[in-house]
């Protein structure tokens, strides 16, 4: 069977054969064509130092020429050149309401805000503003460094507010529209970091500024130096400067720590040598001031020397190893620091005492060593001995032990990471009440001064501290308001129920009084007009 040819249509054979491209043909297309040319860039803003590459980091910013892109990338030339140019520190975007203050505190960069406060800040009322503009959730810029957990920013802030930038404005404890403060904000997050560096901001706030005692002094510069040692990676945003955090509080507190160790160290010695000469057999490690009976209760052993850090402990090797203050124990080599304190290590020198310290002395602080919530020994900076040394420098400064202890407490509780501490402080004000051996000393240790941040029963009955609320001595106290309550009921009862006679017998004796004479005058009201008609009569 033959096949069929199909003839094709007509208008087909019309239509005209397209042709693809050849590949010779569109290279050569390409080849001859102009390149495209980028667009240019406005200039009128210069960006150095790979300030592009930054730019190109940010998603969604929108306008990328403005301060709050320049805040939130620490692009510290454009941010310099953009405000020159006229744009606001306090323009806010939208919805969140936030200004270049807020996204650098945001961004960690702590170098805008150096830039800001010393060339566009023209004092403290300016500097304050800057800081206390609200987001829309109503965050400062505490918060905002508190809630992502950057470290340098919040040491920096923190550095503004010890110097007394803000005047007398506290970014810590305002609260945004939940009721959070910047504590609670880093403890919700879990940033212990940030948590500890506004614990050390919170006690060395609870001293007393004025105060002249040599304890206050000498605790609040460790705590200031706490802080500095850990912002010494921070750098100033002009590379030139050698500034670095916390250096002015530093030179105000006006403490010098060699001085104050090599005093201790001779007067040491000098305690020594005179309980020697008595018979006493000291075996060295004296204080150069006297110690609180508190310290003493809690187990802490206060050493002049051991709070030292290794540097200032070399300045005064010299003068220690003369007078025979207490033995090295085999160098840098063969010792570990804890918490301040020259601990001999395992290996061949384990049983030795800490340096200038006695045997006692060692039992004490080691029972008194605080179980860190996690990690090695560095990595927790408020520790048991640290809140002994603000609750006596407290004490010195004549503030209620007590109080301090207790508002010590509400910090830690509301830091959430320290459980262990609000532990020791329960402890202490057990220890506290126990010390007590009467009535007037109880009363005493409850009734606060001026100064005090607390009020003792006040603040256990706030935070249901169940340890001190139980307490035999808090208990009598109780019993004998509530009895002094009661026969002051009594007697006010039994007083209104006397006045409530008087009261009576008086009403009782002007009603007997005033009765007759009432009808008395009623009487000579009506015969009246009787006398009246008998004299028209006479007439």
């Amino acid at each position: 069977m033959g096949t069929t040819k199909v003839t094709p249509a007509a208008d087909a054979q019309k239509r005209p054969h397209i042709r693809p491209y050849s590949d010779y043909g569109t290279a050569l297309y390409s080849k001859s064509r102009p390149p495209r040319q980028p667009e240019k860039a406005d200039r009128s803003v210069s960006i150095n130092h790979g300030d592009e590459e930054g730019l190109k980091r940010l998603k969604d910013v929108g306008d990328k020429r403005t301060l709050i892109t320049a805040a939130e990338l620490g692009l510290v030339h454009q941010y310099r050149e953009l405000k020159l140019a006229g744009q606001e520190v306090l323009q806010v975007d939208f919805p969140y309401h936030y200004s270049s203050i807020l996204y650098a505190c945001y961004g960690n960069q702590y170098k805008i805000l150096q830039l800001v406060e010393r060339e566009f800040s023209s004092g403290t009322e300016e500097l304050t503003l800057m800081h206390t503009t609200r987001c829309w959730v109503g965050k400062n810029s505490a918060m905002v460094a508190a809630y992502q957990g950057h470290l340098e920013t919040m040491l920096y802030i923190i550095d503004l507010d010890l110097q007394g930038r803000f005047g007398d404005v506290d970014l810590f404890k305002q609260r945004d529209i939940m009721g959070k403060t910047a504590m609670d904000w880093a403890a919700s997050q879990g940033h212990t970091d940030t948590i500890e560096v506004l614990l050390l901001r919170s006690l060395y706030k609870l001293l007393p500024a004025g105060s002249t005692d040599p304890v206050v002094i000498r605790t609040r510069w460790k705590l200031v130096s706490l802080l500095a040692e850990l912002s010494q990676h921070c750098r100033d945003y002009d590379p030139t400067n050698p500034r670095r955090f916390f250096q002015e509080v530093l030179a105000s507190i006006n403490y010098n720590p060699t001085a104050a160790a090599a005093a201790a160290a001779v007067a040491s010695v000098q305690a020594d040598t005179a309980a020697a000469g008595e018979g006493s057999g000291s075996t060295g490690g004296g204080d150069s001031i006297k110690r609180i009976p508190l310290k003493a209760e809690a187990g802490i052993d206060d050493a002049r020397w051991d709070d030292l850090d290794e540097q200032q402990e070399a300045d005064c090797t010299e003068e220690r190893q003369a007078h025979g203050g207490g033995g090295g124990g085999g160098g840098q080599g063969s010792s570990r620091r804890v918490d301040g304190v020259k601990w001999a290590d395992s290996g061949g020198g384990a049983n030795r005492a800490p340096s200038a310290n006695s045997a006692r002395g060692q039992h004490q602080r080691s029972e008194s060593v605080l179980v860190r919530p996690s990690g090695t020994p560095k990595d927790v900076h408020v520790t048991v001995a640290m809140l002994m040394d603000v609750v006596t420098s407290a004490h010195c400064a004549g503030m209620n032990c007590m109080g301090v202890i207790m508002y010590i407490q509400v910090l830690l509780q509301q830091a959430r990471y320290f459980d262990d501490l609000v532990a020791r402080c329960v402890a202490w004000e057990v220890q506290l009440l126990d010390t007590c051996r009467n009535k007037t000393e109880v009363q005493a240790v409850l009734t606060p001064t001026d100064n005090d941040p607390s009020e003792p029963v006040g603040y256990a009955l706030l935070t249901y501290d169940k340890a001190f609320l139980s307490h035999k001595y808090i208990q009598q106290v109780f019993t004998e308001k509530w009895d002094t309550m009661g026969v002051t009921d009594y007697a006010r009862s039994l007083l209104g129920v006397v006045w409530g006679f008087l009261v009576m017998v008086v009403a009782f004796a002007i009603w007997v009084v005033a009765c007759p004479l009432v009808i008395i005058l009623r009487y000579a009201r009506m015969m009246q007009p009787v006398k009246n008609r008998q004299n028209v009569r006479a007439d």
